[in-house]
């Protein structure tokens, strides 16, 4: 499975981005990025905008992302309600 961008927005409005990593070589280079190398500041720059990663196994389709949170937390607010953009990445 490839990896996952997800536009998203909570009970509250609010929009954020979230990414379900798969087994693709994008899923291993966020894991073990070096924020202190330069050949990883793309991938600084993307994890400055990701909110929360989901590992492959917490979801088996896109819409599982409805009724989890965007941040990990337990927070009702953070409720993630709907899915308004998906980008699979290459």
């Amino acid at each position: 499975m490839k990896s996952k961008i997800f536009t998203i927005a909570d009970k509250t409005g609010y929009a954020t981005t979230v990414c379900w990593l798969g087994d693709d070589q994008f899923s291993q280079d966020i894991k073990n990025f070096d924020p202190d190398k330069v050949e990883d500041l793309d991938l600084v720059a993307l994890d400055g905008t990701i909110s929360y990663y989901f590992e492959k196994a917490e979801l088996s389709e896109d819409t599982d992302l409805v009724g989890k949170t965007w941040d990990g937390s337990d927070n009702p607010d953070h409720e993630i309600e709907t899915v308004t953009y998906i980008y699979e990445i290459n």
